[in-house]
């Protein structure tokens, strides 16, 4: 991640990756609950956690939260933003210039791959390669491997891509896994 961010306002709803759940998604939430799913499966069908559909099927709940956290002494957030912000910072810049003396490059995600990129709109550039390569976002689940173990090398024919961080774990153990995608 690059140490200051362009900012750009999001118009588009379904861009803002800020928002968990949309409008619209909220009032299916409702929907399927009350058609009798549970409230588990719903929140694995959204890829949110069961508390945050508990507060959308029950906003009382959620009224309840918020005043019992102000109650004792807390905020709407969970966190110092300034802290945070200065945290993150350090964060980006240590990973930018060297972690373990390797450069890891992020860059900005182009609005074809936009589900693949972090808040800031950036996504690891050896990730955009992959997805350019197949012409689809990739997962969050897949996980690219570099055959030369050179994150730096970028080439597609140093490339792997395997369905889950487990199959790249087994692979580099000597396991045998057929990669999703191989030069």
């Amino acid at each position: 991640m690059p140490f200051k961010v362009e900012r750009e306002a999001i118009n588009d709803k379904f861009l803002d990756r800020r928002v968990k759940m949309l409008p619209c998604q909220k009032e299916q939430v409702i929907s399927l609950y009350n058609r009798g799913a549970s409230i588990r499966g719903i929140a694995r069908m959204y890829n949110v956690d069961k508390r945050l559909i508990q507060f959308i099927i029950f906003p009382e709940r959620h009224k309840k939260n918020l005043q019992d956290r102000k109650d004792r002494g807390g905020s709407s957030i969970y966190y110092d933003k300034e802290n945070h912000t200065k945290q993150m910072r350090e964060h980006r810049r240590y990973k930018h210039e060297v972690l373990h003396g390797i450069t890891i490059k992020y860059v900005k995600c182009p609005i074809k791959f936009i589900q693949m990129a972090n808040k800031d709109g950036y996504v690891l550039e050896y990730r955009l390669i992959m997805a350019n390569q197949l012409g689809r976002p990739l997962l969050n689940t897949e996980c690219v491997h570099h055959i030369d173990h050179n994150p730096t090398n970028n080439d597609i024919t140093n490339l792997m891509l395997f369905a889950t961080n487990k199959d790249h774990k087994v692979y580099e153990a000597g396991g045998i896994v057929q990669p999703l995608w191989q030069p």
